[in-house]
């Protein structure tokens, strides 16, 4: 028997190998829960002390500081409405350690003195701390009230921490100090209300602190295409402004409840007939007979202005709106460019005419640095550096293309380990070697190969390793330098390329593609229900991602409703339809070009094209993201981002704008179902022919949930390997069952 045993045994681990083999360790990746789009505000985060800001809060981890030298240094802000007064400190929770004979980290016993911690805010040296002790200790350090004006143009504050070790750099017997998460910045403050400059946006709204910035767009019960066009400008404005680091919702006002209007910033976008509420608002242009009431204004200027909210002291109502609904466009247009001018008040600024931003795309063919926006770069380590440059649609890079590289560096570098590398969109293209010849005055041609160039954005790294020829008489990095001059130059010379618009883009991989393909974005337009605020919110998401992702110039795209899409728009421009499709006409059309069609009136796709069709009619939702040529213009690329329910529709639109699900983006087609995984394989192209295409599916499942990722595809030979595995083991069973037996029989 204990033969059958370890046979057995032997078996099993045979099979659980063949299956270990394809799990490709499943259960050891575990990803972040699913977002999903919010429309309701997400509530401000409350201090315990609402004058003491922990590290944690200001997203910095415990850091071990190792000796001979190390630092850490992080900026931040603090709120707008905060006026800080006389009190303010830094209090460190340190533990210091000395890797020495004898050395405790649990006693503060040893007078050893193994070095100090220079500690600056704002650039100017506050203290330094002596590190006499073994064990921890919490350090109280007073900021001069001189000292908590910032020294930088973005107006951030500055912390920096120094440690310098008491021992030889290459002593073995190191010493560290580690500052603790709980260490925390003490700020007395009182609370004043926000600046309402517009020449300042996008503060207040987007301050960048440690607490959330939220924002609610309200716009009409029953919006104009025009007045969501509006909205869609200022929403792709904010995502440029911001980086994308704006939570921003947008709902009609008839949802807009008192916990909405006390928890967040708010922008009106419409004409002053739809809002009543703003009648309470003290705004410089204020709400009268159901128009805004400024002097001098055109019949069709556009209206910017900003009040306190009456609401909450420390927000702001901005109002974007006209007396027209072309006044609202203009306004909404003007937001986008992201550059306010006012006149007599500069909470009140009227716009009488915006023009394509188009006429200034004209790219030069030799640019510096300095001429995109960059300053000189001094790197003290190993460091990247990111620089983006813009080749215009329409436009197509010649030979030969080249950057000439300029810059200097100490003749006190290790050359040997010291260099730059270039890479271009994120491919290799060149390196550079350091040496006395190349520190005053160093020059490196790279080629660019246009091969790699693309239209719209591009992205240019150097990466930089600079290290001193003597690590141990450079605690401070004085002699380890190199500076990347912002005379360095692009040599790009510009041909006739395609025309605007004319590169489809027909795999999902390359979103935000065709779309980017011009920083005003008017290659698009959204077609949406005239009757679905979950759509119009979606679309207010993808507007402020793709306004960040194009590095907006002003928004230049339109709105239609699916029940009035143009035919000069279906031929002239790439769509994006957001909705249900049983409220979008424009669906139905469609039947015939869509990888995954619709009957008129369901929302509910024919999965006709797919090997395996379930009945999804007790499922809570299910939503689509197709992608396909336009049957108007087949150099044009319709998006199609469909969802049976408000909720569904919303896990859509997620799936677009999250970073982390962005790399589930391939093919042309995404399913998006709250049950299960469904691997399709095939789609149908404008002309009826069936062409193999890659589909990815992605799913708000329980199990995405969890955290758990998708499941890996099964190969080929496993199912033939078990089956062998199997026979044998059964044979072996037999074999030894049939042995044993006949041992006992012949033993009786």
């Amino acid at each position: 028997m204990n033969k059958l045993l370890h046979l057995t045994t032997i078996a099993s681990l045979l099979v659980g190998l063949c299956f270990m083999t394809t799990s490709g360790g499943y259960a050891q990746t575990v990803e972040p829960a699913l977002p999903v789009l919010v429309i309701t505000p997400t509530p401000l985060l409350l201090l315990a002390d609402e004058d003491v800001v922990p590290f944690s809060l200001l997203h910095q981890p415990e850091r071990i500081l190792r000796g001979p030298v190390d630092s850490m240094n992080f900026l931040f802000n603090l709120p707008a409405t905060w006026e800080l007064t006389d009190g303010a400190e830094i209090r460190l929770d340190l533990v210091n350690f000395l890797s020495a004979p004898g050395a405790s980290a649990t006693t503060d016993t040893s007078t050893e003195f193994t070095g100090s911690l220079e500690v600056a805010f704002n650039n100017k040296v506050i203290s330094t701390v002596l590190l006499d002790y073994n064990g921890e200790r919490t350090v109280v350090i007073p900021i001069l009230k001189e000292n908590l004006t910032s020294t930088r143009l973005d107006g951030r504050h500055d912390l920096s921490l120094t440690f310098l070790s008491n021992t030889a750099c290459d002593n073995p017997e190191q010493s560290s100090v580690v500052v603790r998460n709980t260490s925390s910045l003490v700020f007395p403050h009182e609370t004043i209300p926000p600046s309402l400059d517009l020449r300042r946006l996008p503060i207040p709204i987007f301050q960048d602190t440690f607490l959330p910035d939220t924002v609610m767009m309200v716009i009409p019960n029953q919006p104009t295409a025009s007045e969501l066009q509006a909205a869609l400008a200022v929403a792709a404005g904010y995502g440029e402004m911001t980086r994308n680091k704006l939570a921003l919702s947008l709902l009609p006002v008839s949802e807009l409840t008192p916990d909405i209007q006390s928890l967040n910033h708010l922008i009106f976008v419409g004409t002053a007939a739809a809002f009543p509420e703003l009648q309470q608002v003290e705004l410089p242009a204020p709400v009268a007979d159901s128009q805004y009431g400024a002097t001098e204004v055109g019949p069709d200027d556009g209206i910017i202005q900003m009040a306190v909210s009456p609401w909450n002291g420390s927000k702001v109502v901005l109002v974007v709106g006209g007396n027209t609904e072309v006044g609202v466009v203009k306004a909404g247009k003007a937001i986008s460019v992201g550059t306010i001018r006012v006149g007599a008040q500069n909470n009140l600024a009227l716009v009488s005419e915006v023009r394509s931003s188009e006429l200034t795309s004209v790219v030069p063919v030799d640019q510096m640095l300095a001429d995109l926006g960059y300053e000189d770069k001094v790197v003290r380590r190993s460091t990247d550096t990111e620089y983006f440059f813009f080749i215009p649609p329409g436009q197509a890079v010649q030979s030969p293309a080249y950057f000439d590289l300029t810059f200097s560096h100490s003749e006190l570098l290790n050359y040997q380990v010291s260099g730059m590398t270039v890479n271009l969109n994120d491919q290799p293209i060149s390196s550079v070697r350091l040496s006395d010849e190349t520190a005053s005055e160093g020059k490196a041609r790279v080629s660019i190969p246009t091969s790699l160039l693309q239209p719209g954005y591009n992205r240019l790294l150097i990466s930089a390793d600079v290290v001193s020829d003597k690590v141990c008489s450079d605690l401070l990095m004085d002699r380890q330098w190199l500076t990347i001059r912002a005379e360095s130059l692009l040599h790009l010379p510009m041909g006739p390329g395609s025309a605007v618009g004319a590169a489809p883009v027909f795999d999902l991989s390359e979103y935000p593609k065709p779309f980017t393909f011009s920083r005003s974005l008017d290659n698009l337009v959204f077609v949406l229900s005239p009757d679905d605020p979950a759509g119009w919110n979606v679309a207010s998401q993808i507007a402020f991602d793709l306004g960040y992702k194009a590095d907006l110039t002003m928004a230049e795209f339109l709105v239609a409703f699916g029940n009035d899409v143009s035919l000069e728009v279906r031929q002239q421009r790439n769509l994006m339809i957001i909705g249900r499709p049983s409220q979008l006409p424009i669906v139905s059309e469609l039947k015939d070009a869509l990888p995954l069609p619709f009957e008129a009136g369901s929302d509910i796709a024919i999965e006709q094209n797919l090997p395996v069709v379930y009945n999804t009619s007790g499922s809570i939702g299910v939503s689509y993201i197709q992608l396909f040529p336009s049957p108007w213009d087949n150099t044009r690329t319709i998006v199609a981002i469909l969802g049976s329910s408000s909720e569904s529709l919303q896990w859509a639109g997620t799936a677009m704008t999250s970073p982390r699900l962005n790399t589930r983006l391939v093919g042309n087609l995404l399913i998006i179902d709250d049950q299960q995984i469904i691997p399709n394989q095939s789609a149908m192209s404008d002309s009826g022919e069936e062409i193999a295409t890659q589909v990815a599916v992605a799913v708000a499942t329980q199990a995405a949930l969890n955290g758990l990722p998708p499941a890996p595809d099964r190969p080929g030979w496993l199912l033939p390997i078990i089956f062998v595995v199997s026979v044998l083991t059964l044979a072996l069973i037999a074999f030894v069952v049939g042995s044993t037996w006949r041992n006992q029989k012949a033993q009786g």
